[in-house]
């Protein structure tokens, strides 16, 4: 009884492997803190582009008054913050494609929205043989109309205008 105790006693006062454990729990604070500064970065690099493209929309507008009236600043505001990805035309999860009832699409319906990126041109004729595209994520119709259709968007990119929807 009195060895069982003595073993016990050393087997508790024995220091090897805190450093494991030590490790292990830093390791653990020093990843939660490494995700915590990349979601601040994150947010903090999108507010800046979103303020960049407001200030630029501002100034577009208030340049297209300034020079030609009050006719066109809506239009021109919108131009210059699409050309800074924001595009007034997209919004929310909610996306509407050129397609309704008359193209064949009904509610429930699920499609792929894919982002179009480098065209592949024959060089010597300059024909576009293919189009690179990148998935961006999932659509579900929800609405459709004679001919256009309203869905929600599900996915990691952000569709935008001119984007391809395939089955």
């Amino acid at each position: 009884m009195r060895r069982s105790k003595v073993l016990l006693l050393k087997w508790l006062s024995n220091e090897q492997g805190q450093t494991l454990v030590m490790t292990v729990f830093c390791m653990g604070v020093l990843l939660g803190a490494l995700g915590l500064a990349v979601d601040v970065g994150v947010l903090l690099h999108t507010r800046r582009q979103m303020q960049s493209a407001a200030d630029a929309a501002a100034m577009a507008g208030a340049t297209e008054m300034f020079y030609n009236g009050s006719t066109n600043v809506d239009a021109r505001a919108k131009a210059a913050a699409k050309a800074n990805g924001v595009d007034s035309d997209v919004s929310g999860n909610t996306v509407t494609i050129n397609a309704g009832a008359a193209a064949g699409l009904q509610t429930g319906m699920t499609f792929t929205i894919y982002h179009k990126g480098k065209e592949i041109k024959d060089p010597s004729t300059g024909e576009v043989l293919d189009v690179q595209v990148a998935p961006l994520g999932q659509l579900t119709i929800t609405t459709v109309r004679d001919k256009i259709a309203m869905g929600t968007f599900s996915g990691s990119g952000t569709p935008v205008v001119g984007d391809v929807v395939r089955k």
